[in-house]
């Protein structure tokens, strides 16, 4: 009998325990990004229902386009729901098909965000703050090196838009701050090197973010691994106390 949970020890090795692993945080990552697509139907209401009251409030706001891409972001996360249910269906022990899904999902998002950014004043559009919020998404859901490498493209991406600022192809203000109503709240002349020093602020807060959300993200990995390795010894112990009673 000793010999038979020696046995069963053997065969629970480092693969079995591996696949385990995969087990726990593949469950971990459906339900983040299940609570992923949720949350876009949130954005999706407050976004549609912002962009009508700054119409309303200023009629030179640019309607059509930020119609359009919150319409384009309604469709896709409809497919995105319906691709979640495929996936979880075919009840795969491997991760990469949900990692895959959770980098399509934010790379549109990205696209989309920085799409209103552009029609809503470029850097100094008050929706810039928002690229920070997908970076804490990046490092849940993804490795660090994936969230580090969103944090590379959200820069080129700023960046772009401040080389834009300085040739003057962007509208210096966002069009809602350009009603007389809303005087008090007309930023003031910026020159190129206070876009730099916005921009150097920026880049600091989109890496410590990162690092941070990365950090506490693989200290709660480490303590899961502990959890599912206490788990094992657990069960190894119940085995040797269940044959030690037959005996």
């Amino acid at each position: 009998m000793i010999s038979s949970v020696k046995a069963k020890e053997a065969f629970k090795g480092p693969g079995y325990e591996l696949v385990r692993e995969q087990l726990f945080f593949r469950k971990e990552l459906m339900e983040r990004v299940l609570w992923f697509i949720r949350i876009r139907w949130i954005v999706i209401g407050v976004a549609g229902a912002g962009t009508w009251a700054a119409y309303f409030q200023e009629r030179q706001f640019p309607v059509l386009p930020l119609s359009l891409i919150v319409l384009s972001v309604f469709l896709y996360n409809i497919l995105f729901h319906i691709t979640w249910r495929h996936l979880r269906s075919l009840k795969s022990h491997d991760v990469r098909s949900f990692v895959t899904f959770a980098h399509v999902q934010i790379s549109l998002d990205l696209l989309a965000l920085y799409l209103m950014i552009y029609f809503t004043g470029g850097v100094y559009s008050p929706l810039l703050m928002f690229a920070i919020f997908h970076i804490i998404l990046a490092g849940l859901l993804l490795s660090p090196l994936s969230c580090f490498v969103y944090c590379v493209f959200v820069l080129l991406a700023t960046g772009a838009l401040v080389t834009m600022e300085k040739s003057a192809m962007l509208h210096p203000r966002p069009a809602l701050f350009q009603n007389p109503a809303l005087a008090h709240l007309l930023p003031a002349p910026h020159n190129f090197m206070d876009i730099l020093i916005f921009f150097a602020f920026f880049v600091g807060a989109i890496f410590t973010t990162a690092f941070l959300i990365t950090s506490i993200k693989l200290s709660i990995r480490s303590k899961g691994r502990d959890l599912i390795g206490i788990s094992r010894e657990l069960d190894a112990s119940n085995a040797k106390l269940t044959a030690l009673y037959d005996m």
